[in-house]
């Protein structure tokens, strides 16, 4: 019973630091092409904004009825980090009387932001050097975390 409950302990700790180190493991960001082909394929027109842009930053922006998607690459993560807090200093700062639901994510190369206020939903997230904005009706919120999360920028099993 003693050699049973030892090999179950060290069975248990095993799985445990396998998963708790699975959740530090970087991501990939997808490329300019990722973005454009997925958003074409769910039925999104997706116009490269790059050229109006200045400081070589890549800008897509994708757009179906009211809902619009953007992507961005920068050129190296730390100028994506003080984008993403930026616009998440925005979104808190313009979050109305009532916040209905936020949440904030940090793992390793990877985060994202999101709030429903006031009717509205909005999200950031980044991955590496590149990152996903939307603003759109609380009403479009389901179509757009779906999206963002196909591209691999949400972890839909933490949000609630």
């Amino acid at each position: 019973m003693n050699k049973f409950c030892r090999f179950l302990s060290i069975v248990l700790v095993t799985v445990l630091i396998f998963t708790l180190s699975a959740c530090g493991i970087a991501r990939m960001p997808i490329t300019a092409d990722d973005f454009t082909s997925k958003l074409q394929d769910a039925g999104y027109t997706v116009i490269d904004e790059t050229d109006k842009n200045a400081g070589g930053t890549t800008v897509l922006i994708a757009q179906s009825g009211d809902k619009q998607i953007e992507f961005y690459i920068f050129e190296d993560s730390s100028k994506t980090l003080e984008t993403f807090n930026q616009i998440k200093e925005r979104f808190i700062a313009d979050k109305g009387p009532v916040v209905v639901n936020s949440q904030d994510v940090l793992i390793n190369n990877y985060g994202f932001f999101t709030q429903t206020s006031a009717g509205k939903y909005n999200v950031v997230a980044f991955i590496d050097n590149t990152m996903v904005y939307a603003k759109v009706s609380d009403s479009n919120r389901s179509a757009v975390e779906s999206i963002i999360d196909s591209l691999g920028y949400l972890q839909k099993s933490i949000l609630r």
